[in-house]
């Protein structure tokens, strides 16, 4: 089982180099005028990017550009990078601190028991665990280990347990009990789990340190997820202040205008700032530093009526989300980060 994981990373990696997946394959597909595309693309730079950067103020050196981003994946040790890019190893990983995990999450490889907290009894089997999660936890989130972006995610409940039993016995999955956000957050997009994004790196003193936050919401258009690529949108974060500051999503045409209230609930977004902002970016800042390990990652995070949660972390995050305010390499350390980076490439 573990082979067949090492295997899959691997082809994932040769995929990603391979000739049909050129670095700018995946930008959005914006109109825009030819010799501009040509003169981004040259510079290593997205086309859509001209919708968010502000190259006029800043010029281009100073952002991360996109082709330089991809050819230097992994920031981390590729091992490092396995390990924090599968969802099953999350409960391995905070063996010492639970409580930032869901009350239950299990791992699954074709109905096989493999890593989990908050199973008393891992010698039944798999419908036999779910089945009692079920009635202890409600409804189930059942996600595939190493995909992203809000793919293949299966809400699991007593309703449609036998249909998909089988289903979910034949993949390597993680399965958890159902987050809710606080509140405050709750009344923005009830129907997805609306999480945060923190960006962090590695300093030369050895310290981990938030580059930049930023809060995502679902919509109808998402569905369970508030994944941008899926439909849901998001927003930087002033760390100072927690108060929000630029948009961000996949619509075209993008209009920032357009998102100055949730379009399902409509909730205004504008003038939006977290309570207790200083204590929470504490507790951010708390599990940041114990992924000591880590040199470079998007940590994904949900505020919870029990406490902050960890979603997953992510070793190679796209980066237009962390270069919506300023350009990357406006802060030094950030830039000698990937300096050092580039020379070992």
């Amino acid at each position: 089982m573990y082979l067949n994981r090492l295997k899959n990373f691997f082809l994932r990696e040769v995929r990603k180099f391979s000739p049909n997946n050129q670095w700018y394959s995946k930008g959005l597909p914006v109109q825009i005028d030819n010799k501009r595309k040509r003169e981004l693309l040259a510079r290593g730079f997205y086309p859509s990017t001209s919708l968010f950067y502000d190259f006029e103020k800043y010029g281009y050196e100073l952002y991360l550009n996109e082709r330089d981003y991809k050819k230097m994946y992994p920031l981390n040790k590729p091992s490092v990078s396995f390990l924090i890019d599968n969802k099953a190893y999350l409960p391995v990983l905070f063996k010492a601190k639970p409580h930032w995990l869901p009350t239950f999450y299990a791992n699954f490889q074709y109905g096989q028991l493999l890593f989990h907290q908050g199973i008393t009894d891992p010698n039944q089997t798999m419908a036999e665990i779910l089945k009692k999660a079920l009635v202890e936890f409600g409804s189930l989130i059942v996600k595939p280990t190493a995909d992203g972006g809000g793919r293949k995610i299966i809400k699991l409940n007593s309703i449609n347990f036998e249909e998909q039993i089988d289903q979910i016995m034949s993949r390597d999955v993680v399965i958890a009990c159902t987050l809710q956000n606080e509140e405050f957050l709750k009344e923005i997009s009830p129907l997805s789990l609306n999480t945060m994004r923190v960006m962090f790196f590695k300093t030369k003193n050895k310290k981990n340190k938030i580059l930049m936050v930023g809060q995502r919401f679902g919509t109808q258009k998402s569905n369970l997820v508030d994944n941008i690529a899926s439909g849901g949108f998001g927003f930087t974060v002033n760390l100072k202040t927690g108060k929000f500051s630029s948009p961000y999503s996949f619509t075209i045409p993008f209009r920032k205008e357009d998102f100055r209230y949730h379009p399902d609930s409509g909730m205004n977004l504008e003038n939006f700032q977290y309570p207790d902002w200083q204590i929470r970016l504490n507790q951010i800042q708390e599990i940041v530093d114990f992924l000591d390990f880590v040199e470079y990652g998007g940590l994904d995070l949900a505020f919870t009526p029990d406490g902050i949660k960890v979603v997953e972390i992510n070793s190679h995050p796209e980066s237009i989300f962390f270069q919506l305010d300023q350009p990357a390499f406006l802060d030094a350390e950030f830039r000698e980060f990937i300096s050092s980076k580039q020379k070992h490439n």
